[in-house]
């Protein structure tokens, strides 16, 4: 596995062709640059198909929109929600304080300086809000009756202005639909983000249609606390 020390002989990064309202979401943003680094200093994980300059992966597309849309403060305190394998929190890692969250231990990613608390997103305590929260394909998975008290949690969690980044995947219909018959839309979450007082400030589509995606097209929407 190649390390930040081999990001010299990295494959250079896939140039992402999704800019937000003209304007590129790198620019003057060094810590999502770094980030970035971050992601091809990896490149060639399991999760990560090796074709992704022909055909981006579903995940790595997350991974970099993320990078992308987070806030500019280097060393911010991070929640990484349902963080699965732990890859978006070791990404994190090189530019924020981050604690990696999830009901099960499945991190799989080299040592990192990162706390974890494993147990239910919804019990994490409230008396130390993040400047930002990374939420990577995880609420299309939510319970449809759990997804007002996720979003609510966000919002406690956040600190004022804190920012929160959330990736889920739909059709083109806008619906998507996974093997136990939830589904999720986009106008769902807007309308839950109404209810919580989280604004969107950025929705994202990807421009392509994803490797591991079966068809559909990940999004991504930047909340911020109001």
């Amino acid at each position: 596995m190649k390390t930040l020390d081999d990001i010299e002989t990295v494959v250079p990064k896939v140039k992402v062709l999704c800019k937000s309202k003209g304007v590129d979401l790198v620019a003057d943003n060094p810590v999502a640059e770094a980030l970035l680094q971050h992601i091809d200093a990896t490149w060639g994980k399991p999760e990560c198909p090796t074709d992704w300059i022909k055909l981006p992966s579903q995940r790595r597309w997350e991974y970099e929109i993320t990078a992308k849309l987070l806030g500019v403060l280097a060393g911010a305190r991070v929640l990484d929600a349902g963080g699965g394998q732990g890859y978006m929190a070791y990404i994190m890692s090189s530019q924020h304080d981050v604690i990696f969250n999830d009901r099960y231990d499945g991190y799989k990613q080299p040592p990192a300086p990162i706390q974890k608390v494993i147990g239910s997103f919804f019990t994490l305590p409230e008396n130390a809000p993040f400047d930002e929260i990374t939420c990577v394909s995880v609420l299309e998975h939510v319970p449809p009756e759990r997804r007002l008290d996720w979003f609510e949690k966000t919002y406690r969690l956040l600190k004022p202005g804190g920012v929160a980044v959330m990736t889920f995947e739909q059709r083109p219909t806008e619906v998507f639909v996974i093997g136990n018959g939830l589904t999720l839309t986009t106008k769902e979450v807007e309308k839950l983000c109404k209810e919580t007082s989280l604004s969107v400030v950025e929705q994202l589509e990807s421009p392509h249609k994803c490797v591991n995606s079966r068809g559909w097209r990940p999004i991504a929407m930047k909340l911020v606390r109001e």
